[in-house]
């Protein structure tokens, strides 16, 4: 059990590395806040994949060691994971006067894609 919450607090945490640095890109290219959810969507997935192989790099060896576990985590952690970014995208919506912030269905579905590409790039590659 302490497994599986270590690998969705990992994942959580690198869903809001991905987040901050989509974030931080779109601040860099001068490009408005979210203007098309799909080309973030995408932008998400490659970078939970970058993230998945370099976790992969430094940690090859999976903390779930039964499959039914492993794609149970796979599944929910990602979920898991999109809510914290949901929170934290609520919390930056009332600190800030910017109010071109996606739905929290589209803000869930991209940290859900960030996550799941993430996951499954680990179980591809790790051991």
């Amino acid at each position: 059990m302490m497994e599986w919450l270590a690998e969705i607090f990992i994942n959580g945490v690198l869903t809001l590395l991905a987040e901050l640095s989509n974030v931080g890109l779109r601040k860099s290219l001068r490009a408005p806040p979210d203007t098309d959810p799909l080309s973030d969507a995408l932008v998400g997935a490659a970078l939970g994949f970058v993230l998945g192989l370099a976790s992969v790099y430094f940690f090859p060896v999976l903390a779930l060691r039964m499959p039914v576990w492993q794609w149970l985590n796979a599944l929910l952690s990602p979920l898991a994971a999109g809510v914290l970014i949901v929170l934290w995208r609520s919390r930056a919506l009332l600190n800030s006067t910017n109010l071109a912030q996606p739905s929290s269905r589209v803000a869930l579905f991209q940290a859900f894609v960030v996550g799941l590409v993430f996951n499954l790039s680990r179980l591809l590659f790790g051991h």
